[in-house]
């Protein structure tokens, strides 16, 4: 059966709202009448709890819901979400890899493996594209959109799995089971260097770290193939026409040179991208300035529209010398931001999450230009 899932995948540095913005594209696209499924790395506890995840990483149902609470507007279709777990997704992955339970549980208990599952620089970007590649192999959804782990430059989330597939490189492997069961006399020869280094580290280290440390590339020939597989179908999925990236920013002059830089990588590689999402890009207020008499207040707020149609003008130029055949997106910053936090400025009541992502999939219909 021909599988025509749309991908869309959510990029940008950290602290730009793709989490927020990726829950709100796959609402709009479930308003649609769509099956939609958001995978999410990092939310905020608000966040979460508007999307009734679970810290398992199983799919929610988030639409049509119960409670309602989220429109009835437009054709529905569904909108499901899943907060991802990253060390599920690689158990998951080396289950269906070694399919020994004896070996899976050896694997499990390494201490290496349980720093690889979880802290290795690289990891996390790796179960995000898996859980991608697995779900989107489903047939399930119409739509899988994947807002990426937090990271300080955009083109972080590409690079990652190589580097983990380098770390994980089965000639690696393969040297540390020659040291553990000898190998030929020629094998000797060259790697009694490497025995001396092993020596010096088990000195330093202890010798459990060391046994573990080969216990562990001694096992890892056992799915190292699979891995190299997965990241090559990660990799045609990444190229395909179904996939498309949407580049989130802001109007700040450094990341978006960043993310400009980012889009010229994608080209190269061959990938597409959707369009630029501005977030925060202009200001606007929900309540009627007109109606207080503080003039500070006032001049305050005169001069943050200014600021903002500043950068927004600066931002505009840039984009449009660089990339000017991509659609912008622009998701306005709300007064009430500054004013009172969480606290609508106008009723004295919290916002509701549920009504932030309702509203910015407004933004996300149409392109500003």
């Amino acid at each position: 059966m021909k599988n025509d899932t749309q991908v869309r995948i959510f990029v940008g540095t950290g602290g730009v709202g793709k989490t927020t913005l990726a829950a709100a594209y796959a609402y709009f696209r479930a308003q649609e009448g769509y099956k939609t499924l958001v995978v999410t790395i990092d939310p905020a506890q608000r966040l979460k709890t508007a999307l009734g995840l679970l810290p398992h990483g199983h799919n929610q149902k988030v639409l049509p819901h119960p409670s309602g609470g989220w429109g009835d507007d437009g054709i529905w279709g569904e909108m499901w979400a899943s907060l991802l777990d990253s060390k599920w997704v690689f158990d998951d992955f080396v289950r269906r890899g070694l399919k020994d339970e004896e070996k899976i549980l050896r694997l499990f208990k390494n201490r290496l493996y349980q720093q690889l599952s979880t802290q290795l620089n690289g990891s996390q970007e790796f179960t995000s594209l898996e859980k991608l590649l697995y779900e989107y192999e489903s047939g399930m959804w119409d739509f899988i959109v994947l807002d990426t782990p937090p990271a300080g430059h955009a083109i972080d989330f590409l690079k990652a799995p190589q580097k983990l597939n380098r770390l994980l490189d089965e000639r690696v492997a393969r040297w540390f089971r020659l040291m553990e069961d000898g190998g030929s006399w020629v094998t000797n020869i060259f790697t009694f260097g490497a025995r001396r280094i092993l020596q010096i580290l088990e000195f330093l280290t202890g010798n459990e770290f060391i046994h573990e440390l080969s216990d562990f590339f001694g096992q890892l020939h056992f799915w190292q193939k699979k891995l190299e597989k997965r990241l090559n179908e990660v990799d045609q999925l990444l190229r395909s026409s179904l996939c498309k990236f949407t580049l989130v920013t802001q109007y700040d002059l450094p990341k978006l040179r960043e993310g400009m830089a980012f889009l010229d990588i994608l080209k190269a590689e061959q990938m597409n991208c959707e369009g630029i999402v501005i977030n925060r890009a202009y200001l606007e207020s929900d309540f009627n300035l007109q109606e207080t008499d503080r003039s500070d207040l006032k001049a305050w707020f005169d001069q943050l529209v200014t600021y903002y149609d500043r950068r927004a003008k600066e931002g505009r130029s840039l984009i449009r010398r660089l990339n000017p055949s991509l659609p912008i997106f622009e998701v306005p910053d709300k007064i009430y931001t500054f004013l009172g936090g969480e606290e609508s400025v106008t009723k004295g009541q919290k916002r509701s999450e549920i009504s932030l992502i309702v509203e910015i999939a407004r933004y996300l219909r149409t392109p500003a230009s």
